[in-house]
């Protein structure tokens, strides 16, 4: 079934952007790319930019200033710093970049609240699935996310979707694209390759953090046999 997907895709991209005489310039956008050497090998090189790239940062979000005249546009300007604590903390090509749905979805609010609307839109199973299998390894290095701290990796701007269950690696690269992470660029000396500082860009973003592992350990102690009140009730009477 998948090759026949493969199959269907590779034949309708070349068909559109590689034979297509009426077309100028197509723009593909999505989370990862795809493994081109399964579904673009019938095009000339289509050119990859990723949000660590300096090339159309601004075309996917809301900058500063936008932000900010939007908020004036609609009688809210007071709430710039609510927004940006909740919003803000994006860096697509070292450019700060709001999330535009949330912000959209604040200004069209009559109660002027702040919620987690990006989280909202979808499920994040994929998300979620790697955050718990990864769990055990990688709490440390959670906790000190959630604490508000950051890690240094080096971010693979090339991996693939079909990689990511395999390479552990790939799941801070799945957490930066999708935008659970945001990356700084963290130069070293002539030659050195260069990696970026990751952190959890928003308060928006880090609710999903502490509902995720909530949730998992609640599963792990229930089907131990326990529950997870009882574990509180035995931790906290010693």
């Amino acid at each position: 079934f998948a090759q026949t997907i493969i199959d269907f895709m590779r034949n309708f991209l070349g068909a559109a952007l590689k034979s297509n005489s009426h077309l100028y310039k197509a723009v593909i956008t999505g989370i990862l790319r795809v493994a081109k050497e399964n579904l673009f090998s019938g095009l000339n090189n289509p050119g990859v930019y990723t949000l660590l790239r300096p090339e159309l940062h601004t075309c996917f979000g809301f900058t500063e200033a936008e932000v900010a005249a939007l908020l004036e546009r609609c009688g809210r300007a007071n709430k710039l710093k609510d927004v940006r604590t909740w919003y803000n903390g994006y860096l697509f090509g070292g450019e700060v970049i709001y999330n535009p749905w949330s912000i959209l979805c604040f200004l069209d609010s009559s109660d002027a609240e702040m919620r987690p609307y990006w989280l909202q839109t979808s499920s994040n199973d994929l998300v979620r699935e790697l955050l718990e299998r990864y769990a055990l390894k990688l709490q440390p290095v959670f906790e000190v996310l959630l604490e508000g701290g950051s890690l240094e990796r080096v971010v693979d701007e090339n991996v693939a979707l079909n990689e990511i269950r395999s390479n552990e690696d790939a799941l801070w690269s799945l957490l930066l694209f999708s935008g659970y992470l945001k990356a700084e660029k963290v130069f070293r000396g002539e030659g050195e390759q260069s990696s970026h500082r990751l952190s959890i860009p928003n308060l928006e973003v880090r609710q999903v953090y502490a509902t995720t592992f909530r949730t998992w350990m609640k599963a792990r102690v229930e089907g131990s046999g326990g529950s997870l009140e009882d574990m509180i009730d035995a931790l906290l009477g010693g």
